[in-house]
């Protein structure tokens, strides 16, 4: 059942909120909502909304990336409200940003099993269409990363008739592995979580918790925006339970089985029909470009619609670079948006 949780419940969530309408929101005068729900095995999952208006060119839903809350995309949520996508509805996967997460250890990223990000994302869009200001018409899905893979595999199992389009925004349909293949680190992982020696499928599996002394803007592979990656920098700092360190084995394993699956052509046939606009970042580190051109050159031989734009200079974050290559990829959205309107 939905709960509208804006100024009540959580005494962080209110301080969120509060800061929230500080910024963007409230320059724009934009109201910013915060909502949860129960997802698989009761997770508390938090989403938020931004803009109570409906805009005149449709609504946008929109899946962040791996370690990535709602109030990270308060621009970009503004800046589509201002273009008259409203309102902006962005969820926190389960594990990470407002939502509760799946370990003791809160700095773990991890899921047990991939699906449980779709049939969370499937509840979330039920209550999207549900509310009463959104164009129902003419709503549109807007993915980073590993909420691109998250999107995908919800529009290949629960299906695409309620959405105009879809943006992937470097989409983690393959993961970039130094030094080894996708089936070494598969068969790495599945020792792992099998055999009862050697490291537990719960721990991490490079990266540890969070470090504010190794999270520096020198040598990041997200953006080369100093003022955004502050921005989320400082947000961290003054609400640690946003905080977010590396994933766990068992998180790789899963999201390795996911993007093979979702790769597969009787996959991609099932979403073929979709208008797709994929950026993809030219200096990413982080997740597998190849397999981009892939997914997008199959989605286009059997019949369907995929435009791939690659973005010169850019990061991983493309949403959140530096002005002139972010400016980019949010035209390529607004202009994909508003030619299927």
């Amino acid at each position: 059942q939905q709960e509208n949780i804006m100024f009540k419940h959580t005494k962080n969530l209110c301080f969120i909120v509060l800061i929230t309408f500080q910024s963007y929101a409230q320059e724009f005068h934009t109201r910013v909502e915060h909502r949860q729900f129960k997802g698989r095995n009761d997770i508390k999952i938090v989403y938020t909304k931004y803009g109570s208006q409906t805009g005149h060119l449709g609504s946008v839903i929109i899946s962040p990336g791996r370690t990535e809350s709602s109030l990270k995309y308060e621009e970009v949520s503004i800046d589509l409200i201002r273009e008259g996508f409203s309102p902006v509805f962005v969820i926190n996967h389960r594990g990470q940003g407002l939502s509760e997460r799946m370990l003791e250890d809160p700095h773990k990223g991890h899921v047990s099993k991939f699906e449980n990000y779709y049939y969370d994302f499937n509840t979330f869009t039920k209550l999207a269409f549900k509310d009463e200001s959104i164009n129902r018409n003419n709503v549109y899905l807007l993915a980073h990363s590993m909420g691109g893979a998250i999107a995908t595999g919800f529009l290949q199992n629960y299906g695409i008739k309620s959405f105009k389009g879809v943006i992937l925004s470097s989409p983690m349909l393959g993961i970039k592995f130094k030094n080894k293949s996708e089936t070494r680190v598969l068969m790495e992982t599945l020792v792992a979580c099998k055999t009862p020696f050697g490291p537990d499928c719960n721990d991490y599996a490079d990266k540890k918790e969070y470090s504010e002394i190794n999270d520096q803007f020198e040598g990041n592979s997200n953006t080369s925006s100093l003022e955004r990656f502050e921005r989320r920098k400082k947000q961290w700092q003054r609400y640690p339970q946003l905080q977010l360190g590396g994933p766990t084995i068992r998180w790789v394993r899963e999201s390795i089985k996911a993007n093979r699956k979702m790769r597969k052509t009787s996959k991609i046939r099932l979403i073929k029909k979709l208008p797709l606009l994929l950026l993809q970042a030219q200096n990413d580190i982080t997740v597998n470009n190849s397999s981009q051109n892939t997914f997008c050159s199959t989605t286009n031989i059997l019949g369907g619609n995929c435009t791939l734009e690659k973005i010169p200079n850019a990061k991983h974050e493309i949403l959140m670079e530096a002005d002139d290559i972010r400016r980019l990829g949010m035209n390529h959205i607004i202009e994909f948006m508003k030619m299927y309107n």
